[in-house]
């Protein structure tokens, strides 16, 4: 009777992956499909030569859109501290709802030269999917190929390929997590933030990980894993 020996057991580690910029966009393409459907609910034909096009009877929605884009590339191009941001983004978010009820915006475009912001069904509906496609492809595939392994002992750079850019020794290795942006992290985000690890010494290296999902619960991980020595790990 032949026995098979006992497997070793995995070495525990964190899996650290930081996404670009483009992952706090995905309110553009939400917002351009709620707006495709508000169309489709309430339309306004328009033959336009001989394709008819589906609008929006009010101005609003344009104005609406063109803002959530505008207030999108402010928060991912400034860095706010604190509540600021949230401030900024619940002020501007009342007011344009507030004219939009009170159906202010028509009067205000008019001081522009009897301008209006319209856009058709298709346009929202193309726009958000395009950009749906790319928010996917962005977040779900290029962001995971380059990533941060984290063991008891050891921190190594790493890609999806199997190549090691760098490692460093967890020993006096410092984390911390930068989480200071409350609208970006905590609303657009899901609780992200950015990681940062210095090594010790005269030679300390500093490298940073940006846009980390849910980093509360990796440092919690991180924190419990390089507690533990190497040599207990293994005995484990």
């Amino acid at each position: 009777m032949s026995t098979n020996p006992p497997k070793a057991a995995k070495e525990p580690e964190v899996i650290i992956y930081g996404h670009s910029w483009l992952f706090y966009w995905w309110p553009v393409w939400v917002v351009g499909y709620i707006m495709a459907l508000l169309i489709w609910l309430h339309p306004v034909r328009i033959q336009i030569g001989s394709t008819p096009v589906l609008f929006s009877s009010r101005t609003s929605l344009g104005v609406i859109y063109c803002l959530v884009v505008l207030v999108t590339v402010l928060i991912t191009n400034t860095s706010m501290r604190g509540l600021v941001s949230l401030v900024v983004v619940v002020c501007v978010g009342f007011l344009v709802l507030l004219f939009a009820y009170l159906d202010w915006w028509s009067d205000i475009l008019r001081w522009f030269g009897q301008r209006a912001v319209y856009m058709d069904m298709a346009f929202y509906l193309f726009l958000s999917t395009g950009l749906l496609l790319i928010w996917l492809l962005v977040v779900g595939l290029f962001d995971h190929l380059s990533f941060w392994r984290i063991r008891s002992g050891q921190v190594t750079h790493e890609y999806a390929l199997g190549a090691v850019e760098s490692s460093y020794d967890t020993d006096n290795m410092v984390f911390t997590k930068q989480q200071a942006d409350v609208f970006r992290n905590w609303i657009l985000g899901l609780g992200s933030g950015d990681l940062q690890m210095q090594t010790m010494g005269d030679r300390g290296i500093v490298a940073k990980v940006s846009n980390v999902l849910f980093i509360n619960a990796r440092m919690a991980k991180i924190q419990r894993l390089i507690a533990t020595k190497p040599d207990v790990a293994q005995q484990a």
